[in-house]
């Protein structure tokens, strides 16, 4: 039976996760013909259960709106972030905007982030790969580059496209992921006792075996040297994130 605090960490959040999201899947009007992309099938199922920090990175960096469309084109230094009719460089404006507003973002608490698919800025993958000219695609494997920075910067909270999303059975495993995330973070930024861990592993070890068949063995062998050091509470909690950020955030639990 769950302690009142085990029970307040499941039951007393006003939302189960708090979601970057890229603002043009909320419905602004920030891509680059001033359009917008807004995912209405998403933001019905999640209403009430998340709370939506929306970030256009084009936008923040300052290319205004409407601008002129980006993409990614490969050269001798490696794959660039140019403007696709003047060959404009963005690439370094826009990792270092990426590396510090992940930290911003960090410090926001952020436990997931929902990304525009197909975007040079956002895509997590499938990304088109243009020639030095930009006149042909030479693959299909391209990252955005602030979606490769924001996960680099933030390994500890799940990323999906919201093309990854639609199915129902999808968005519950990724919605699951984030709201235990967040639920680990608000336990061990408390005090807590090793009792109370015990506890709260207990009740969170169904979930995580079921994304993650090796994180119940794991987590009871660092249990067993627990002596309440921080080192070992940092093990643990990392331990704890890696169940829940590995392999595809989307995929349902075995």
């Amino acid at each position: 039976m769950l302690s009142c605090r085990a029970r307040n960490l499941r039951d007393g959040m006003s939302h189960i996760a708090r979601l970057g999201i890229s603002a043009c899947l909320l419905g602004e009007r920030v891509r680059w013909d001033g359009g917008q992309k807004r995912d209405e099938g998403l933001l019905l199922a999640c209403a009430g259960r998340v709370e939506w920090v929306p970030v256009c990175p084009e936008r923040e960096l300052g290319l205004g709106v409407p601008r002129e469309p980006i993409h990614l084109r490969a050269g001798s230094a490696g794959v660039r972030l140019v403007g696709a009719e003047s060959g404009r460089e963005h690439g370094a404006a826009m990792a270092a905007f990426a590396t510090r507003r992940s930290r911003e973002l960090a410090a926001a608490d952020l436990d997931g982030f929902v990304l525009k698919s197909r975007s040079p800025s956002c895509g997590l993958e499938a990304l088109p790969v243009y020639d030095e000219r930009g006149a042909r695609v030479l693959s299909e494997d391209g990252v955005g580059r602030f979606a490769e920075i924001l996960r680099r910067e933030l390994p500890e909270i799940v990323c999906a496209e919201e093309r990854h999303l639609q199915a129902p059975d999808r968005r519950e495993a990724f919605l699951a992921r984030a709201a235990a995330l967040r639920r680990g973070k608000r336990f061990f930024a408390a005090s807590w006792s090793i009792v109370e861990l015990r506890e709260f592993l207990r009740a969170e070890g169904p979930l995580l075996d079921a994304f993650d068949p090796r994180a119940g063995a794991e987590l009871e062998e660092l249990l067993a040297a627990a002596d309440g050091s921080d080192a070992l509470a940092r093990s643990i909690r990392a331990r704890f994130a890696r169940a829940l950020t590995l392999g595809d955030p989307t995929a349902p639990p075995r």
